[in-house]
């Protein structure tokens, strides 16, 4: 039996075993390393559902629209009952377990997206700037900051943009397929602060 190994969605891009990357003072556009994505989903009682998980995440979920707990998982708002758990580790099985336990006898459906899902990291002094040309989001500092998340489209592809600290540091979640398309134009809109000899 062959051993198995997780292809990065954007190859096209990279540069020997580095992971795709644009970079220069203040901008730095990567490809986030590996990891789980679990989508929670559920019925009834939000008190309810934040007491069964509770003691699986040591936190609770959040319950304002548009916010995040972030660390090892974060844990995004998607919408009213739905979450997307983030966990630095690429294997969420044992998490999704618990979580399924946990939640026993509350409707619930706990989907692993990790292998559908690609994470793009943009940060540095210009990366609201770069963002700000190719999504419909208004990302400034008074409208969106630290710990807040949103769906929106990034030239016509479906992303959960979330902001992770002030420096700003952006954590871009979309659909594999469209990694390359969405990478590109990221590129593009980076132009002017990053030279071609500093793409890798």
């Amino acid at each position: 039996m062959s051993d198995w190994t997780q292809n990065s969605a954007l190859d096209a891009h990279r540069q020997g075993a580095q992971k795709a990357r644009l970079e220069s003072s203040g901008l730095c556009i990567r490809e986030l390393p590996p990891s789980a994505k679990l989508l929670l989903q559920a019925r009834g009682n939000p008190e309810a559902i934040g007491r069964a998980v509770y003691p699986v995440l040591g936190f609770d979920l959040p319950a304002r629209p548009n916010t995040s707990v972030t660390g090892n998982p974060a844990v995004l708002w998607m919408g009213p009952r739905k979450w997307l758990i983030i966990l630095d580790s690429p294997n969420g099985r044992e998490l999704q377990h618990q979580l399924e336990t946990a939640m026993f006898g509350i409707p619930n459906l706990v989907s692993d997206l990790s292998d559908a899902r690609v994470g793009i990291e943009a940060s540095g002094a210009m990366a609201r700037t770069v963002l700000a040309r190719v999504c419909a989001l208004d990302l400034d500092s008074c409208s969106f900051g630290p710990g807040q998340c949103a769906q929106s489209l990034l030239a016509r592809v479906p992303l959960l943009l979330h902001q992770v600290d002030e420096a700003p540091t952006y954590h871009l979640y979309l659909d594999r397929s469209l990694a390359t398309y969405a990478w590109e134009w990221l590129s593009d809109a980076a132009g002017e602060f990053i030279s071609q000899s500093a793409v890798t």
